[in-house]
């Protein structure tokens, strides 16, 4: 299932781009994506309408040097629980 098929929504992101919209993250295409105007830290909150079961996570980036992923299972958004923690690697080429 996608996350358009679950009827998941972008509740809040941190930036927004006119031409590359926070709803760009719902769409699996890798031609259609989320741009941040340049800033950092950038977030952004996927809410559910109903809980789900994860079983896969694909993410396509460009420059992100550390990835966080939190949960909550409030209807708020507040307590989150750290899910996921990984930092880039980037490999230099001579």
């Amino acid at each position: 299932m996608t996350l358009t098929e679950s009827n998941a929504f972008v509740s809040m992101s941190s930036s927004a781009d006119q031409d590359y919209p926070p709803s760009n993250i719902l769409d699996p295409s890798e031609n259609v994506f989320w741009m941040t105007t340049g800033l950092y830290p950038q977030e952004f909150i996927l809410t559910f309408k109903e809980p789900i079961d994860v079983r896969e996570l694909r993410f396509v980036t460009s420059n992100v040097k550390r990835f966080v992923m939190f949960s909550t299972s409030n209807q708020d958004p507040k307590n989150f629980e750290t899910i996921l923690e990984k930092s880039t690697i980037k490999i230099s080429l001579l």
